[in-house]
Formats: C-alpha cells, structure tokens, sequence
C-alpha cells in the first residue's frame, strides 16, 4: 500500500486510522502513560502506515506569523488544547465531526508555525485551572462552559476559547458568526424566489449561540415580507455516552407542522447536518421530495452526515479548519499583548450550492 505524503497527514488521521481518539494518539506519540499495549500498538502501526512525522519536542522549526522564519534555535511557544467535555476527547471526535475539523485546522497551523499542540481534558472549570497550571505557554479552549462563574484564577490573558457559547469567560472567543450564516441562507432562499419557508433548530437562547442562525433566518425572510414557520424543539438531538443523534419523534412532529402550513413551506433550513439523514427519509416517508418539492439548506459541512444525500442540500459550511488556524493565530497574539481588551473573532461562514438545484415546485407534494 502507497504511504501518504507526511506533509499532508495529521494527528487526526491517526486517531481515525487507529479507530482511538486524537487524545490518545498524543498520549502515545509523547509516551504519556494510562494506554493500554494493545492500543499503543495500533496507534505505532496507524503512524507508520500513514507515515505521519509528528516532530519531537523541543525541536520544530517554521515561520511566524507574517512570513518571517525563525532565528538559527528559535521556535514558537506550544500551545496547549484543553477540551471541555462532559463525554472527553473521543466523543467529540466520534460524534461531533466539525470539532475534528476544529483540531486539524489547530494541528495544521501549529506545525506551520513551527510549535507543538499538547491535548488535555477538562470537565469543570477546576480542571481547566489545574491544566492550564501545568501548561506554561498558552492555552486554546475548545467546548462549552462548565456550570458557575470562573474561579478568580482563571487568566484570560494566557488563553483563547474555541466555539461554545461563551457567557461568563471574559477572554478572547473563536467561534462561527452564526447570524453572518442565518442571513446567508436568507438571502440564498429569497435570490431562488422562496417566501415561504421553515427552521428546524433549538429555540433562540442568548445563552445558546448556535440558535442565532435561526433567528437571522428568520429575520431575513421577514423583512423581505416572507415568512418562516420556526420548528424549535430544545430535544431534537439526544447524546449519552456512547452516542449523538438526531431525534426521529420529535422531529417528524414538527415536520408534520410543516405540511400542514399554508401557503406551504418551499425552502427548509437545518440548523445542523446531524438532523439532515432523518429529515430526508421522514419526508420521502411523506411523499415529500428533498431537494425538488422543498428546498434543503444544513448548516456545519460535515460529510459524515451528508455524503450519502441525494441530492445533495445546499451546505453552509462553517469553515472549522479556518477556525482552527484562526485560534492558534490569536493565541500567538493574546501571549504577546495579555492587556490588550479582549476579543470576539467571528470566522464568516460560506456556502455551498448543490448541483442543479430546483427554484420552485410547480406541484404540492402528496401526503400519504
């Protein structure tokens, strides 16, 4: 078997090779302890075969940001991640796959700019103080924000939070701008000749940044004199431990809603790929086409959800790696100027047009 271009291989194509988590692939590339042999043997053999080259400690060498390269022994400081997760690393990976697209962009532009990525786990903010403790240089922070404020030695000058939505974290923030995405998909719709159309998310919540797309979806229509029936449900995504999916009740109740609007629904935007399987076998279940009798926009780009759809919905991609590089970029920065104000980055999302889209069906769907 043909070897890949090390260039072109990361950390989490290992851990996807392995069949582990990206955690785990640093904890044996590093000779952490708490991995079992049989596991750091498929680690060894995923880096092999990809030929990865991850490169040692103390040794990397790149640019820096601006284009400049290194003086003869300089390097950049590591960055470490630390993970906010009530499941851990390997859940995030296995079941949220934009967050994998996050990590790459990280591991890419660490190595681009000739430093280290350091993985660690956190579930409450005391966690998050002790690894942020143990990590010197300065900290990325990708999840959400565990319950209650911020203990008083928390240093926003020494870290940058990555996605989440950030409510009592006063440093700087990495995240999508989800309006930005909502009015996109708005503007798309109205340019096809849509007015009537629906959202399928969670409720608008300040304390939820993901629900902004709905609201700026809604917005847009609206005040081009359209309308959007908004299909909001706090449950349409279940998780455990073992899994993260879509919730088939209560979303084929609220595209039962949908049906029985008038003048009915032409356009239907998902707030997230994860609910596109199900709302694409519910409505053929309907007698609904996707794609020709509604219009499908989903949100993220994650083509583990949307590889086997046809045809393909009209994608507003989040660009993760982008956000990914964005964050080690401005934890460079942050090191720099620790008293500078702090900072919301929002990274502009893009959209992805299916081929051969229809404008308007000319006939209502059947219902069986």
């Amino acid at each position: 078997m043909k070897t890949q271009n090390p260039k072109s291989v990361s950390i989490v194509d290992v851990a996807r090779a392995a069949r582990v988590g990206v955690g785990t692939v640093s904890r044996v590339i590093n000779n952490q302890p708490n991995v079992s042999p049989a596991t750091t043997q498929s680690v060894r053999e995923a880096i092999s075969l990809l030929n990865y080259r991850p490169l040692p400690s103390g040794s990397r060498r790149g640019p820096r940001l601006g284009g400049k390269h290194h003086r003869r022994g300089a390097r950049s400081a590591d960055v470490t991640l630390i993970v906010l997760a009530e499941y851990g690393l390997d859940w995030i990976l296995q079941c949220a796959p934009v967050f994998a697209s996050v990590l790459h962009g990280m591991q890419s532009k660490t190595a681009e700019l000739g430093c280290g990525l350091k993985i660690s786990q956190a579930a409450d903010w005391e966690q998050l103080q002790a690894a942020m403790q143990q990590s010197p240089g300065g900290c990325l922070v990708l999840g959400e924000e565990p319950a209650g404020p911020p203990p008083k030695g928390i240093r926003p000058g020494q870290m940058v939070w990555v996605m989440g939505s950030v409510r009592r974290f006063g440093g700087d923030h990495v995240q999508p701008d989800h309006f930005n995405l909502g009015q996109l998909a708005g503007q798309y719709v109205l340019g096809r000749g849509h007015r009537h159309c629906a959202y399928l998310g969670a409720p608008v919540s300040p304390d939820y940044h993901v629900s902004f797309r709905g609201a700026a979806f809604q917005l847009c229509i609206a005040s081009a004199g359209g309308s959007v029936e908004m299909l909001v449900d706090s449950g349409l995504v279940v998780s455990d431990r073992r899994s993260h999916a879509a919730n088939e009740p209560v979303i084929a109740r609220l595209l039962d809603r949908m049906l029985a609007v008038r003048p009915r629904v032409t356009a239907l935007m998902l707030q997230a790929d994860i609910l596109a399987p199900v709302v694409y076998s519910l409505l053929r279940e309907r007698g609904v086409r996707p794609g020709q009798d509604v219009e499908i926009l989903t949100c993220n780009n994650e083509p583990a959800y949307l590889s086997h759809l046809a045809p393909r919905p009209v994608v507003l991609d989040l660009r993760a790696e982008s956000i990914g590089k964005r964050a080690v970029e401005q934890i460079h920065w942050r090191m720099k100027h620790p008293d500078e104000p702090a900072m919301r980055i929002m990274v502009e999302p893009g959209l992805l047009e299916a081929e051969a889209a229809p404008v308007i069906p000319a006939v209502p769907p059947a219902r069986s």
